[in-house]
């Protein structure tokens, strides 16, 4: 089923969210002249006594120095890995499901037979496949980071583009996961894309919401768990309907819905 949802190419908006990104994640350097600039940044470094002021701000965790430009990448990380890439992932999934009665209807019909009235839990996740397949195709038609950066760390040629070692090369998942030469309805809702049958017949690199290789999400696993456990309970106790107009998807940091997912609930008796 085609939604309008789906339907609609990326916006302009979306798209300069993208070339935004793509300019912040190649500034190289100067991201860290940038964050010393940065006014709290500043006023922190105020607050400390003058002889304890050095030019690169370090702070000690565990016995080891780390730079604080490195700690508060690492703190980004952890929140927008951590919460918001499976809050959007939820978010988008209900929109989904809620556009769709006859998902709809599958999906809480597996729910409630898995679990009845009680929360799921981990052990759950092997009775509710189809909801396991609901979260890949929306992975797939939203994947909560539209962009990879990898730095290149040998030569290589992509047909005729030369790579060199320094070079930042940009993989554009939104535009991989809806490609008309691999995916058929590349921007229809089909949870169905994927069956066990289906994903053993794809190429793996086909779908990549959580990258691959060495600096594949270290915590995509328990990203699925979570996102699995927690649509599986919804479902199971609330029938769920679109209540606005749909959002626009917007390309920040990371994919999110604009101006929000407004959606309708119904608790069952």
């Amino acid at each position: 089923m085609i939604s309008t949802i789906t339907q609609s190419p990326p916006s302009s908006t979306f798209s300069q969210g993208c070339l935004s990104f793509v300019r912040a994640m190649s500034c190289g350097g100067s991201r860290r002249e940038r964050l010393w600039s940065n006014p709290s940044i500043v006023r922190f470094r105020r607050s400390l006594p003058a002889a304890s002021r050095p030019r690169v701000l370090v702070v000690h965790v565990g016995g080891t120095e780390i730079e604080m430009i490195d700690l508060l990448h690492n703190m980004q990380f952890f929140i927008v890995a951590g919460h918001e890439t499976t809050a959007l992932l939820l978010a988008w999934a209900l929109l989904l499901v809620a556009n769709d009665e006859a998902v709809r209807s599958r999906a809480r019909a597996e729910a409630k037979a898995a679990i009845g009235n009680r929360p799921a839990t981990a052990d759950d996740l092997a009775r509710s496949p189809y909801i396991e397949q609901i979260l890949q195709e929306t992975l797939r038609l939203y994947p909560p980071v539209a962009l990879l950066a990898r730095n290149v760390i040998a030569p290589d040629q992509i047909y005729d583009r030369e790579i060199r070692p320094g070079d930042t090369v940009f993989l554009n998942i939104y535009s991989l996961h809806r490609h008309h030469l691999w995916w058929e309805n590349p921007n229809a809702f089909e949870p169905d894309n994927f069956t066990p049958q289906k994903v053993a017949a794809r190429d793996r690199y086909l779908h990549l919401p959580f990258g691959a290789g060495a600096r594949i999400c270290i915590g995509a696993n328990f990203a699925m768990m979570q996102a699995q456990i927690i649509l599986t309970t919804l479902l199971s106790r609330f029938s769920f309907h679109p209540a606005g107009p749909a959002p626009t998807p917007v390309m920040h940091m990371t994919v999110r819905p604009e101006p929000g997912v407004w959606l309708e609930f119904t608790p069952d008796a």
